[in-house]
């Protein structure tokens, strides 16, 4: 599953995975919202039949958005908690 705030982005990625035969889907997502994270979850593991591996790699780099996420992207927690309910 590739996500991405810009869903167009998502879907560009996905798409490049699919051209080498790969498999994937894309949604949208903000990871700073536990209720994205969760739907990311479920919808992955409906699509892919279960959570095999997860990448987080959602990034900033202004003083600013390290603020806004801290404590919640730099911290696994919110991630744990969306996949363990599945």
């Amino acid at each position: 599953m590739v996500s991405d705030r810009d869903p167009n982005a998502a879907g560009a990625v996905a798409d490049a995975i699919k051209t080498l035969d790969g498999k994937a889907a894309d949604m949208a997502c903000d990871v700073t919202k536990e209720e994205d994270l969760a739907r990311l979850v479920q919808e992955t593991v409906q699509h892919f039949g279960k959570l095999t591996l997860l990448v987080s790699n959602a990034g900033g780099g202004s003083p600013r958005w390290r603020r806004q996420v801290e404590g919640r992207c730099w911290s696994s927690h919110p991630w744990r908690a969306a996949a363990c309910r599945n």
